[in-house]
This record gives structure tokens, sequence and C-alpha cells, in this order.
């Protein structure tokens, strides 16, 4: 059984992540992204929360998109961290647990943009190869449902993360829920919250700016919610199980 090397997919998502932050420092490209500092937050939740199905809606160039690989590649590493010998080899049942572990491993981002969606795709994600799957579909989120009860499984995604037009927020969460997208014990973060708290009802109770834990129910749903003032913010909404 062939063995993972995550340092090499590691430096292959790190060199993308410089490329496109070089180019966003050269250009000015018209690409909306997360900054580094909620990159790495991002990377760090991932790697933290060890989710086996992430869904990304907003892809734009793939830069938020590589901050969640790459804490799923950290995830990886830990694992395998755990698993050596004192001779520094796997021996077979471990690998054959890693091996397991990575094709349970889905992870789906999406872009209605097609030039967005191109640049993804075309180059980002085009020369990397990953031992997990991630998909980048160029459809609207509204239809994602639909169009994966056709071709995939994608449901139950453990972290979904939301970076799109902040006023359609509560109607994301609402299709979310209604078409069964989240996990049992999943969460959904939300992007750039702190300068749109106006755009969406279900937010708008948050009045500090440290990290807050408040209870919140939507569609007879139970959240911990959950706000940290990262840059423009990320909001939690963390299924009660």
């Amino acid at each position: 059984m062939e063995e993972i090397n995550v340092f090499l997919f590691k430096n292959q998502i790190l060199s993308k992540i410089q490329y496109l932050e070089q180019l966003k420092f050269n250009s000015n490209d018209e690409f909306y992204n997360i900054t580094n500092i909620q990159s790495q937050f991002l990377s760090t939740y991932i790697k933290l929360k060890s989710p086996k199905k992430v869904l990304e809606f907003g892809t734009s160039n793939g830069y938020s998109l590589l901050a969640i690989v790459l804490g799923i590649l950290k995830n990886i590493e830990d694992f395998q961290t755990g698993k050596f010998d004192v001779n520094n080899n796997y021996n077979i049942f471990e690998l054959s647990e890693l091996h397991s572990i990575l094709n349970s491993i889905q992870c789906v981002s999406v872009e209605i943009d097609e030039n967005r969606f191109n640049f993804a795709t075309q180059r980002v994600f085009n020369d990397i190869n990953l031992p997990f799957v991630v998909d980048i579909l160029n459809i609207d989120m509204f239809n994602f449902h639909s169009f994966t009860l056709e071709k995939n499984n994608y449901l139950n995604f453990d972290v979904i993360f939301v970076d799109c037009n902040q006023e359609r927020y509560e109607e994301v969460l609402e299709y979310i829920i209604d078409n069964t997208l989240l996990s049992i014990s999943g969460s959904i973060i939300f992007e750039n919250v702190l300068s749109h708290k106006h755009s969406f009802n279900f937010i708008s109770q948050i009045k500090n700016t440290q990290v807050s834990v408040k209870n919140f129910k939507f569609k007879n749903i139970e959240f911990d919610l959950i706000e940290y003032p990262i840059h423009n913010g990320f909001l939690e909404l963390k299924r009660k199980t």
C-alpha cells in the first residue's frame, strides 16, 4: 500500500497561497478574498475541527479553499505523526487506516461566476494532485442540492463555509437547513459579518467585540452562535446535537 507524503502536498498548497497573495499585491486583482490572517484562522479551525466533509459557497479564485485544504492536510499530518514507530515507519494496519480516512474526505466548493471558476480550476488547482476529493462546481449555490442529487451524494457536511452576498446569508442558512446539507453536529461559518450586521436579522443581537457564545434557534434547530472578531469577522453556527 502506497505511503502518503503530506509534507509535499502541504508545500503545493502553501506555494499556491503565496502565488495568490503575490498576485494580489502586485496587480490588485479583482478577486475578493478573505485576508491572510483569516486564512490562517480558517486553516487552524479546520485542523482542529477534523471534518470529513466540507462545503464552501463562494470559491472566488480558490484562496479560502486552499486554506481549508491546508487545514485538512495539517490534521492528516498530526494523525501520521502519532502513528510512526521508533524507526519512523508505518505498519500496514495504520497505513490502511490512513487510506480509509483519506477516502472518506470530501471537499466541495461552489462558484457561480465563470471567470472566477475558470481561474480557480485552471490556474490554482489545475496541477495539485491531492490524496482526497476536492471538487469545484460552476453552479448557482441555490441549485447545489438538485445538481448533487443527480451527480453525487453531497449531503451532511461537517463544515460549511459561506462567503458570498452577505444580504442573502439568512436565505443561505434556510437553504442549508431545508436541504439537509449540514450534519447533526456540523458548523456553518459565515464570513464578513462585523461590517454587515444590518443585512441579516439572526446576528443583529450581537453587540460586543469579543468572542461570544449565544444560543440561537432557526427553523426548530438549535445552534451555539460564536463570533470571531478577525478582520471583517467570522460567525460560527455550531449545531447542537
